[in-house]
């Protein structure tokens, strides 16, 4: 007999999931270390942004109601797409996983307790860094325990796909910049004009993928959208946002270069 699933509880945690053109194997990668969490109730809403393949094979072959594909009509880069996951979104938490990266099995169940025991609205957690194989040759070093808005604005030092927030407490879904690049930064930014900081949870719970197309090229391209959030998303003076962008690209800089030193000697 069909049920009406405008019925059924919702989930506690809605993850969000945007792709495009993934490589089926890496996709589903992601989506295991997901469906392989200790915590349960939760929800994935996996959206593709008009892939030349749509996802199907993956979604069927996994078969798990918890996932929930959203197919877009047509492609809007991430922002776009991890709007319409965040709409679609029934849990009262909130996370964003990114297409190749992983999460650690306790990921959901420590930062959920963090954030229950600690009354946090937004936290992020730590993580290491691998390679085009899944092999970690770093790590997110030393970050701090909290970030106002304030402290975040010159350099963001918070994962995407390490973050969780509690939507009763922001006051509902908030949504990411209409941007290509960086869009991430200003919802973080958005969510920080809600709530007084962000917080830690001092633990290394997701895994974030490095490919050799993502390296510095990349910085430089940033450049033009660190500008964006400064001038036309956040409104701040020019003079300010100079000064800002100096800081960002110096510290993204010296960032990239501790990260490609070298591996990382065991419990660092």
């Amino acid at each position: 007999m069909p049920t009406d699933s405008s019925c059924e509880k919702p989930p506690l945690v809605s993850i969000i999931i945007p792709t495009y053109n993934d490589d089926p194997a890496r996709l589903a990668e992601t989506l295991q270390s997901v469906l392989a969490q200790s915590f349960t109730d939760f929800e994935i809403i996996l959206v593709d942004d008009q892939s030349e393949t749509p996802p199907h094979a993956v979604v069927n072959r996994l078969n798990d109601s918890r996932i929930r594909p959203v197919y877009r009509a047509k492609n809007g880069g991430g922002s776009a797409a991890r709007n319409s996951g965040t709409k679609a979104a029934r849990g009262r938490f909130i996370a964003y996983l990114d297409s190749d990266d992983l999460w650690h099995p306790e990921k959901l169940a420590k930062q959920l307790n963090f954030m229950h025991s600690h009354d946090s609205a937004f936290t992020y957690t730590l993580y290491d860094i691998i390679d085009e194989n899944g092999n970690t040759y770093s790590h997110s070093g030393s970050i701090k325990s909290s970030a106002t808005y304030a402290e975040l604005l010159p350099f963001c030092f918070i994962r995407t796909s390490s973050i969780m927030y509690d939507r009763r407490k922001t006051k509902w879904r908030l949504g990411f910049p209409a941007l290509r690049r960086r869009q991430d930064f200003g919802l973080f930014l958005r969510i920080l004009k809600r709530v007084p900081k962000a917080e830690l949870v001092p633990e290394t719970l997701c895994s974030y993928r490095v490919r050799p197309d993502s390296l510095s090229s990349q910085k430089f391209g940033n450049i033009r959208y660190q500008w964006m959030i400064y001038r036309h998303v956040e409104k701040l003076g020019l003079l300010r946002s100079a000064k800002l962008l100096v800081q960002w690209f110096f510290m993204a800089g010296t960032t990239h270069l501790r990260r490609q030193s070298g591996k990382l000697q065991a419990g660092t």
